[in-house]
């Protein structure tokens, strides 16, 4: 898979990840870090043991990676969630399923690349 249908599949922003890392060779090593990166696991573990500050920072941490990135259904997903928790001081499931679906495409779509 080529790297701008990885972010039309994604649906992520592909001019803004080559203006912020300047060449898809980088946007490519740090897209492929993702499927090391830890955040989406210790986000779970966190809702799972609902510890809302742990899951604030996890969110939080997968908004800006997402960010970074530009992967713009993760960094809205993450977003909400974080404020969610913020704001309400308990879990949303359905918000954290949105994230967990958002992440799981996310993987399955790097493995092409």
């Amino acid at each position: 898979m080529e790297l701008k249908e990885f972010y039309r599949e994604i649906n992520g922003d592909y001019q803004d990840a080559l203006g912020r890392l300047l060449n898809e060779a980088l946007i490519k090593k740090f897209l492929l870090k993702y499927l090391n990166d830890t955040t989406f696991t210790e986000l779970q573990k966190a809702i799972l043991q609902k510890d809302i500050g742990e899951s604030i920072h996890y969110a939080h941490n997968l908004k800006g990676i997402g960010a970074n990135l530009s992967i713009t259904p993760l960094t809205q997903r993450a977003h909400d969630l974080t404020e969610f928790l913020r704001r309400q001081n308990t879990i949303p499931q359905k918000l954290f399923l949105e994230v967990k679906a958002t992440h799981e495409k996310l993987i399955d779509l790097l493995k092409q690349l």
